[in-house]
């Protein structure tokens, strides 16, 4: 289904990437408030310096690694799994 379709306009416009940019923002602060960083290295076996460039500003993480780093934040508060969780390949 293509934008078309849907009745979305395509390409997304800049306030989608203004919002793309508050949620890594959103969830970097929520990182370092709960688990910190090197935390999540040693759940997700990513580089806590990957994280942290994924997270920043520029950054371009993968759905499947935001999944991961949503999950074990997560986890590691003892809240249920978030609802980016990939299903099974």
């Amino acid at each position: 289904m293509d934008g078309h379709q849907t009745g979305r306009k395509w390409p997304p416009r800049a306030g989608a990437l203004a919002n793309l940019e508050t949620g890594r923002a959103i969830l970097r602060n929520y990182i370092n408030a709960t688990v910190g960083f090197q935390q999540l290295e040693d759940a997700t076996s990513i580089p806590a310096n990957s994280l942290m460039r994924m997270f920043g500003p520029n950054g371009k993480p993968s759905a499947k690694n935001c999944a991961k780093a949503s999950e074990q934040t997560s986890v590691a508060r003892g809240t249920a799994p978030s609802a980016l969780a990939l299903p099974h390949a």
